[in-house]
């Protein structure tokens, strides 16, 4: 049976933690957690959460990397790791002030790929390809790869009838629109700086729905942090206000949110639904410790009060 597949090239070891003290106070940190990370990760754990099939394709280095592979099986996450002989996969640490709700977050840059690790990489993933349905590239590209792997990797799955669903930044992003995948996944921010204007209003976020579908896109789900998301298909466009969320953190929550709304499509729900699916996903995430590791109940009890609107 074939399956929805992540792939995270450049994934991390997620640290976090919080702490209360207060802005210029010594801090006090204890009890890091260390969960698996990466964009492609959190993904696939929140599909798993809403009963979805999936699994991850995840490049890992050195010592670092085992952890990560030992995360993935303790979770019980099916996986296939592209194992680089060289360098250590990164880690990621989050530290969350409990009173004022601030993140602070440090990210590492990861191993550098060789041009051999690319077209070994190209073996694992043409393989992968014929056991998959629906492709999901997500996160940054590592060093040494060009702007252009994602499209590269675009057009192979497209040729073999796999639809792609990207959400990656900048130089990578705008490469990889010119492969015209599926469905793309930016932020705000990631939106802003390819279209080169602020997303402050609804007319805005309408522009920009429409110029994504406009350079050949099926779908766009944009997310906007605090202000909720918009999503267009087909000139249908709609955009979901999320709720007012209470402590946590947001790290992962775009993840969540790009789960929900392909979780939406598995079930046949209309576009509308897969948006306020979508939205209520990411809200709960926020609820939890683990990125993307969203609770069914929590989604629920969200989804119900949130509204739906035409753009």
């Amino acid at each position: 049976m074939k399956n929805i597949l992540t792939v995270t090239l450049n994934p991390a070891l997620d640290k976090i933690a919080h702490h209360d003290q207060r802005l210029g106070h010594k801090r006090s940190i204890q009890g890091f957690r260390i969960y698996p990370g990466g964009k492609g990760v959190n993904v696939t754990r929140a599909l798993r959460a809403l009963g979805i099939r999936s699994s991850t394709l995840v490049a890992v280095a050195g010592e670092n990397g085992q952890s990560l592979a030992r995360g993935l099986k303790a979770e019980g996450l099916t996986h296939t790791l592209f194992e680089l002989p060289n360098g250590e996969t990164r880690v990621n640490t989050t530290v969350i002030n409990i009173l004022s709700g601030q993140v602070t977050r440090t990210l590492e840059s990861g191993p550098r790929w060789t041009i051999k690790n690319e077209l070994r990489f190209r073996e694992v993933f043409q393989d992968a390809l014929g056991r998959t349905r629906l492709l999901i590239l997500s996160g940054s590209l590592p060093l040494g790869l060009s702007a252009n792997f994602y499209a590269e990797l675009v057009h192979e799955a497209e040729a073999q009838g796999v639809p792609v669903v990207l959400d990656t930044s900048g130089p990578a992003l705008k490469a990889g629109l010119q492969a015209k995948p599926f469905a793309v996944k930016p932020n705000q921010n990631e939106a802003e700086e390819l279209l080169g204007y602020r997303l402050v209003s609804r007319r805005a976020i309408r522009k920009a729905l429409l110029s994504f579908l406009d350079c050949g896109m099926k779908v766009i789900l944009l997310t906007l942090g605090e202000r909720g998301l918009a999503v267009g298909q087909e000139g249908k466009l709609y955009y979901v206000q999320a709720p007012e969320m209470r402590g946590g953190h947001a790290v992962g929550s775009g993840d969540a949110a790009l789960a929900g709304f392909i979780a939406g499509g598995e079930r046949k729900a209309g576009l509308a639904e897969c948006a306020r699916l979508a939205a209520a996903c990411g809200a709960a995430n926020i609820l939890s410790d683990v990125p993307g590791g969203i609770s069914n109940n929590a989604v629920g009890r969200i989804a119900a009060r949130l509204v739906v609107e035409e753009l």
